[in-house]
């Protein structure tokens, strides 16, 4: 009988140390998951070496660190930090493009394209952290002598044969003072396009344009016949006006016909 109690004594000894001793290395990876502590972006060493420890274990000993779940929302947490700065970053640098055109006059369409493509490739998520967006309405708009050309160029369009197939290359725009010309603007406009015989043409057109977006002198030699004559006229006039002379972006005004 006395034997029997050693034996039971003895196991019940054995079990009871063997749950109160932890190995070395299952202690190591307990606290190298403790040492982390408050989560932050300098944490990501810690938090991969607690995970090298954890992983080296085999599946008992893993069983026995009570604080994973602790490593895994540090994990979690770590992650989130690094994603908002990353979001932030991406945020910023739209935004920074954003203020950049807004102190421009004259853009250009494919400025307009990449910002508007980086903002709609971004998640619900991320386009929260982008705070200047809702200026790109008011610097697509174009300013008056983009106006103007876009109406030389419709008037151009309409003029020709076969509308639908002309091509811009170059677009002017020259500024008169009021009393020495025919037009307060002149727009100078280098196209190519289809004829009426299927042939292909490059060309160039002077067309005036006053504060209405309306073009008295070419419309009247345009409709007298007279356009290539008065053509002569347009480009002189122009030329009187080249010390203030801009240029405009072509994919600007096609974008916005």
């Amino acid at each position: 009988m006395k034997s029997k109690i050693r034996v039971i004594i003895t196991v019940v000894g054995l079990s009871v140390a063997l749950i109160g001793c932890k190995s070395s290395i299952v202690k190591s990876a307990e606290k190298a998951i403790n040492d982390i502590g408050t989560v932050s972006i300098e944490s990501e060493e810690l938090i991969i070496e607690a995970e090298k420890l954890y992983a080296s274990l085999t599946e008992n000993q893993k069983d026995d660190v009570t604080n994973y779940f602790t490593l895994l929302e540090a994990r979690e947490e770590y992650n989130a930090i690094v994603a908002e700065i990353e979001n932030k970053k991406i945020a910023s640098e739209i935004d920074e493009k954003i203020l950049g055109l807004e102190k421009k006059e004259f853009l250009k369409q494919s400025e307009i394209d990449e910002v508007e493509s980086m903002y709609e490739a971004l998640t619900d998520e991320q386009k929260a952290f982008v705070s200047n967006y809702s200026k790109m309405e008011n610097i697509k708009k174009l300013n008056k002598y983009e106006e103007y050309a876009l109406s030389a160029v419709k008037l151009l369009k309409n003029y020709l044969k076969n509308s639908d197939s002309m091509k811009l290359s170059s677009i002017t725009i020259a500024e008169c003072p009021s009393k020495a010309s025919l037009a307060p603007y002149y727009v100078r406009i280098n196209y190519s396009a289809t004829n009426s015989f299927g042939g292909a043409k490059d060309d160039t057109a002077t067309i005036d344009v006053n504060e209405k977006g309306e073009s008295p002198w070419w419309e009247m030699t345009a409709l007298f016949g007279d356009l290539e004559e008065g053509e002569f006229q347009l480009y002189a006039n122009y030329l009187k006006c080249v010390e203030k002379e801009y240029e405009i972006d072509c994919d600007r005004i096609l974008a916005n016909m």
